[in-house]
């Protein structure tokens, strides 16, 4: 029987590229497992949605928000880890730029939340609790693209060129020597943009305006633009003809690029991408996969922690 990796993504990218990506990483060195992502809906492929964006999360306790997101992402996980087919579950979610200043917060609400749902469903049904529990301590992990996947694409030196951007625009002006996990655009004609060149984008009603905005000119991101991996990779494909003034989307170009994302070059440096390297050595140790294993800094928040009898998953 094959061992089976299940991804719950929070992304159209990810649903279409992150099997993928994981495929060419670690199965060379695991033939006999499998990597497969799995949607919300499938008819549609609808991916589940995150639950860190929009604003910041509030630490968790009696009066924090209920976030429907999460609640749907928990059980699904709870389902998977019943199945003996399935080694792991990696439920995969951006941190957004609302929360890169407490990760801690976000792995404390997904913590509470799993312990929320077992207690809800099973408090009074011991053996099965204590079955579910140890199923989630073994199989189930949460991890976070920091701040979202896109600066994934970022940290292989082919990732741009991958996902569309044309010759033109490479390489990226990224602030030098800086962590793609805390990226920075220092291109002075995106930081000035004002959507003069959106011939197209311009030329529609009000309402279509609103609807088809360019990424790095909405309310919220405008401000941030510098920081936003999406918006950034949006702008670098700038195309006036195109109602959202880009010709970059991310379940074609994004897709591809993430599929073939250069895992060994996004994580040279052992001082970055420590939220990427903690997934990567997740998924290494538990295939007992060497070769794709990344010496160097992990994210304290997402690393694996199978000596701390505290945890409810295997990293949280």
């Amino acid at each position: 029987m094959p061992q089976r990796v299940v991804v719950l993504p929070t992304g159209k990218m990810e649903l279409r590229g992150l099997g993928a990506a994981l495929t060419q990483r670690f199965q060379p060195g695991t033939p006999g497992c499998t990597f497969e992502t799995v949607a919300w809906i499938p008819a549609t492929e609808e991916p589940y949605a995150g639950f860190t964006s929009g604003s910041a999360l509030s630490a968790p306790g009696p009066t924090a928000r209920a976030y429907p997101a999460l609640i749907r992402l928990v059980r699904k996980a709870i389902s998977l880890a019943e199945d003996p087919s399935v080694v792991l579950v990696l439920i995969v979610d951006d941190l957004e730029l609302e929360n890169v200043h407490q990760p801690g917060v976000v792995t404390a609400t997904v913590r509470h939340q799993f312990v929320q749902e077992l207690l809800e469903r099973h408090q009074h049904e011991p053996q099965r609790l204590s079955s579910l529990r140890e199923a989630l301590r073994q199989k189930v992990s949460f991890h976070l693209a920091v701040p979202m996947i896109e600066a994934w694409l970022f940290a292989d030196p082919a990732g741009p060129k991958n996902a569309g951007v044309p010759a033109a625009a490479l390489p990226p002006k990224l602030a030098p020597g800086l962590d793609p996990e805390a990226l920075r655009l220092q291109d002075p004609a995106y930081l000035a943009d004002d959507g003069a060149a959106c011939v197209c984008w311009q030329g529609l009603s009000p309402k279509k305006q609103a609807e088809h905005r360019p990424l790095w000119l909405r309310e919220g991101i405008s401000p941030r633009r510098a920081e936003h991996p999406k918006a950034a990779l949006s702008w670098l494909c700038l195309d006036g003809d195109e109602r959202k003034c880009s010709a970059y989307k991310e379940t074609e170009g994004g897709a591809k690029a993430l599929a073939s994302l250069d895992w060994s070059a996004a994580l040279a440096c052992p001082e970055h991408m420590r939220f990427l390297r903690a997934l990567n050595n997740d998924v290494a140790h538990l295939l007992i996969d060497p070769g794709a294993y990344s010496p160097g800094q992990e994210a304290p928040e997402t690393t694996v922690k199978l000596q701390d009898p505290n945890r409810t998953l295997r990293n949280v």
